[in-house]
Formats: structure tokens, sequence, C-alpha cells
């Protein structure tokens, strides 16, 4: 009978972790982002890859809301225009977080936000690339010869998730307890080197 209750409390222990299985991407995500990218399934991709990084550690999942996509898309849109990566902006009304979560009528009484500057072609931090023809956007891993293409919405929300849990700021924003509600935008610098780069915004609420 001990025995029992013993495998049974250690199953109850051990659910969280089983439930965490790996994020999965619908077909849908995995579409080339355009130029003019689609904020609200950028969110959603994103959502995907955060709440599982949450699931890990013991958090309840997030959800989305879209004064939280206006207030990120308010500071990419920022950092785009000015090429300046950066918590703070030189606009006068949209200077800091807070400030962008005002125009976008957020209610809150917690917020926390996180950027990331990432190219708009598969490189990866650590992964070498080859130029085929720069005008075209050809790109290729000089190791193997395979083509390096843009981004999907899956890959870049894996990518640019993966960055901020290696910052412990960014991390501690992802796993905070405070959080309930989160939405990202990204915006695309089409004449930054290699093809452009993306400016992305992450901003969470309670």
């Amino acid at each position: 009978m001990k025995q029992s209750l013993l495998i049974a409390a250690l199953l109850a222990f051990a659910q969280p972790a089983l439930a965490c299985s790996p994020a999965t991407f619908a077909p849908k995500f995995n579409k080339t982002i355009p130029a003019k990218p689609d904020q609200k399934l950028f969110t959603e991709a994103v959502l995907i890859a955060t709440n599982f990084e949450r699931c890990k550690v013991g958090k309840r999942g997030l959800k989305t809301h879209a004064s939280l996509r206006k207030a990120a898309l308010i500071h990419s849109r920022n950092m785009a225009k000015t090429r300046k990566f950066s918590h703070t902006s030189k606009a006068g009304n949209a200077r800091t977080v807070k400030d962008r979560a005002k125009l976008a009528n957020l209610k809150w009484r917690w917020l926390g936000e996180n950027i990331a500057l990432q190219n708009r072609y598969q490189f990866g931090n650590r992964v070498p690339f080859r130029i085929i023809d720069a005008a075209a956007c050809k790109f290729s891993n000089p190791k193997t010869g395979a083509t390096i293409p843009p981004h999907t919405y899956a890959s870049l929300a894996q990518s640019v998730t993966a960055s901020w849990m290696n910052s412990k700021g960014h991390r501690e924003n992802i796993q905070s307890r405070y959080a309930g509600r989160m939405a990202t935008a990204v915006v695309l610098d089409a004449s930054a080197p290699n093809c452009g780069k993306y400016y992305i915004t992450q901003v969470f609420s309670n």
C-alpha cells in the first residue's frame, strides 16, 4: 500500500514535466515572412515557443492581447526607423515601455520587455555562410553547400526565443510569475547588410 502511494506521488510530481511536449508549429507558421509581417501570426508563433519554456519550469502558459501587440509594434517600428537597438526610444511620447503601453491603452500592474535584432536569413548565431549573390539574396552553408533560406514565422520564433533564453534578464521575463499575457512585433530593416535584419519586441504584462 505504501509503495503504491509512493509511486502515485512520484507520478503526480513528474506530471508537469511530462506535459511539456516540444513546441510544434502548424503549417501556417512555416510560411516565409514577407516584407510586411503578419504581426498576429508572429505573436502566435512566439507564444508557442515562450509557453514551452514556461512549461519546463512549471509556470502557467501565457495568453495574448491586441494592446500588447500594439505596444510592441510601436517600439519595433521606432527601432527599425532609427536603427537604434535599445529599450529606450527618442520618440517623445514612446520613450519607455510604460509610455508605449499607455499609447496602446493597456491596463497593467506589471510590465516586462524583451528586444532582439535578428538576421532576415537563417544564418544562426554561429553558422558560417557564403554569399553567392548579394543582390539576389542568395546564401549557402560553405560546409554543406545547402542554400540558407529566409526565416519563416516558426524559425524566427524559435531563434529569437532561444536567444532570449540565453540572456538572464530576458529569460527572467519569459519565466516571470507575474506575467499573464504576451505579444510580439517584428519589423524589417531591408536596407541592413545581408538582405535585412528584424527588429523584434516582446512585451509582457500581468
